[in-house]
């Protein structure tokens, strides 16, 4: 783990000329920095308040599945967004946080990672950050939605949970050093920004959904997917214009949701 303190007065410092990223509320200990920017963004927080945490005691990713956040080990954050979009584009979000990130760590530690269709960021195939995005609507208009995301920075292989061990990875173990988490979450925050506000937001729909496309490493895969008793076995075709997966399977074309209960595996990205 990192030896040192998460400094809050170079990350506001880095977002200065940013209009996300302000107010920051950062907390040593939360059970997730998802539910206190829900608390938050129910109490009327603008777009962009950003939450940190040095560690999560209750982590989460899709599907309610343990993100290990051990203290200093990691960026765990979340920002409240406030989209004029409908609840059917919601998954866009998360496709954009996805473009973002992978944008950040890029431009940050010169790092090509791919995609893993919904919400994985992954080098060499195993995974390095996860993408949890959440919505609130009015019927069908989004009021407030608040994506987070959780980096594996400063964990070493031999320190990760038993069970995920050979299908994960940190920043520190690809580049052979203690990495500075301020810098990559001042990247994300501006990226986010870009992606949703200066993208999505402004109706370029279709750049997001070709850049997702191109960085996707799922498209072109063989799948199976699972839900309840049902398998499904079929390639991943296309992004559609929701943000769903498009699976081509012996029954035809199949589109699923990141919302919908299912669990996607593949021969390559498992």
């Amino acid at each position: 783990m990192s030896t040192r303190n998460l400094d809050l007065a170079v990350v506001e410092k880095a977002l200065k000329s940013c209009p996300f990223g302000h107010p920051v509320f950062f907390r040593e200990t939360l059970s997730s920095t998802q539910e206190l920017a829900k608390e938050l963004a129910r109490s009327g927080a603008a777009e962009g308040t950003l939450v940190l945490a040095e560690r999560q005691s209750d982590g989460r990713g899709r599907l309610g599945r343990r993100w290990f956040s051990p203290k200093r080990g990691g960026v765990y954050m979340s920002i409240v967004l406030r989209p004029p979009i409908l609840l059917s584009d919601a998954q866009l979000l998360s496709l954009a946080a996805a473009v973002a990130i992978s944008e950040a760590i890029d431009k940050v530690y010169n790092l090509k990672v791919q995609v893993k269709w919904p919400n994985d960021i992954l080098y060499d195939q195993k995974k390095l950050c996860g993408i949890l995005g959440e919505a609130a609507a009015v019927g069908e208009q989004v009021i407030y939605s608040i994506i987070g995301i959780g980096v594996n920075v400063d964990i070493l292989p031999s320190l990760l949970p038993a069970e995920i061990r050979e299908r994960a990875t940190s920043l520190r173990d690809i580049l052979g050093h203690e990495v500075c988490r301020e810098d990559l979450i001042a990247a994300i925050t501006k990226e986010i920004y870009r992606w949703t506000k200066e993208t999505l937001y402004e109706g370029k729909k279709e750049e997001l959904l070709h850049e997702y496309e191109r960085r996707c490493g799922t498209l072109g895969q063989e799948v199976v997917v699972e839900s309840g008793q049902k398998v499904l076995r079929g390639v991943a075709k296309a992004i559609g214009p929701d943000g769903a997966l498009v699976v081509s399977t012996a029954e035809g074309d199949l589109s699923i949701t990141a919302a919908a209960a299912y669990r996607l595996r593949t021969a390559r990205l498992a």
